[in-house]
């Protein structure tokens, strides 16, 4: 009997001190390093507008929103974006204004959408990003310059070396800056059901304050467009 006594104690005192260790370095804490590495940031925006325009009687409008955003930390390089757009009419006197966006659609509806959604994955040169995102290129850009932005949907890569920077991408579907819902670009933009993608390749190289830039956007037989954008800087002056 006291053999198994003993025996006993030995079993409760190995287990304990497993669940001990277990405690101190295996189960996460909110002090892990993957919390810390967590981002969650906000925008407060607001817009008034007034303007006089013969189509557009009394166009006058007031909103509120912003966004609120978070970001996680890195897990076998792979991070996750998120952002929450909203727009809110304040004042709207007018009966064709929209007060939500500004835009004058005559919408007045409110809006609150989840504009950027994406994994990012990332290696020493290449960046690349899949779901929804904003994109700042010539032909398709967020336009954040009233209160919520266009955002697309889509596959991008970035890669930068010392030589030249890239970019490629293929856009399914975008959200205008006044809208809620992500459409088909085919359908959308070029009311064409059938082809869904646009895809953009670009080509960044630097000399110096030289910066030359060109672009190339495809989507299928429909369009084909090509931008050149050469920047120079010369001490505090830059030309574009």
């Amino acid at each position: 009997p006291g053999r198994i006594k003993n025996w006993k104690k030995e079993k409760v005192n190995a287990l304990l001190n497993s669940l001990s260790f277990m405690q101190n370095d295996q189960l996460p804490s909110a002090n892990t390093s993957f919390l810390k590495e967590s981002q969650l940031s906000g925008i407060w925006r607001s817009y008034y507008i007034a303007t006089d325009k013969d189509r557009l009687s009394n166009k006058e409008a007031l909103a509120t929103g912003g966004e609120l955003s978070y970001t996680s930390s890195e897990f076998l390089n792979t991070k996750a974006n998120i952002s929450l757009f909203s727009t809110n009419a304040l004042y709207t006197p007018g009966v064709n204004v929209d007060g939500s966006v500004l835009s004058g659609g005559g919408n007045k509806d409110n809006i609150n959408v989840l504009g950027i959604a994406n994994l990012e994955f990332s290696t020493k040169h290449n960046t690349l990003i899949l779901g929804r995102q904003k994109l700042a290129t010539p032909l398709m850009h967020h336009k954040t310059v009233r209160m919520i932005p266009t955002t697309f949907e889509g596959l991008t890569v970035d890669s930068k070396y010392d030589f030249a920077s890239f970019k490629v991408a293929a856009i399914t579907k975008m959200k205008q800056r006044y809208d809620h819902l992500f459409y088909n670009l085919g359908d959308h933009v070029f009311k064409d059901n059938s082809k869904n993608s646009v895809l953009f390749a670009n080509i960044t190289k630097k000399i110096d304050t030289l910066k030359i830039a060109l672009w190339d956007y495809e989507f299928a037989s429909v369009m084909s467009a090509q931008y050149l954008q050469l920047d120079y800087k010369y001490n505090s002056i830059s030309f574009a």
